[in-house]
């Protein structure tokens, strides 16, 4: 039996989004929700000079705001360009889950806020 579904809609975030948001229903026993809403970064590769744009701009990294002021600072020390809101979520991608719960038999949604989308069920 299937235990969760993971979606997310096209885009160049899509394998980052959908990897953090496995990690934290599994690792972390987050739910839908709480898993698709936590903070996230993303690696853009938009911003990476190439033959075809060798002065396209300083690479990136966009990473939500709400953690730990730590953790921004010891990933700017290493070296990475973070691009971070003043409040709430950056370029990040969206996400959106159903899981399934063995013990009760319902099925949990889960809707990425940083899009509009709602999680319903009947």
């Amino acid at each position: 039996m299937v235990w969760a579904s993971v979606g997310s809609p096209g885009g160049e975030t899509i394998q980052q989004t959908q990897a953090q948001v496995i990690v934290d229903l599994l690792e972390f026993a987050m739910d839908p929700q709480e898993a698709v809403s936590a903070p996230r970064f993303a690696h853009s590769w938009m911003g990476q000079p190439d033959f075809r744009y060798p002065n396209f701009g300083v690479l990136q990294t966009p990473i939500d705001s709400g953690l730990d002021q730590k953790i921004y600072d010891e990933l700017t020390a290493m070296g990475h360009k973070l691009s971070v809101p003043k409040t709430g979520y950056g370029y990040t991608g969206s996400n959106a889950v159903i899981r399934y719960n063995r013990e009760s038999g319902w099925y949990l949604g889960g809707a990425d806020p940083r899009r509009s989308l709602y999680a319903i069920g009947y």
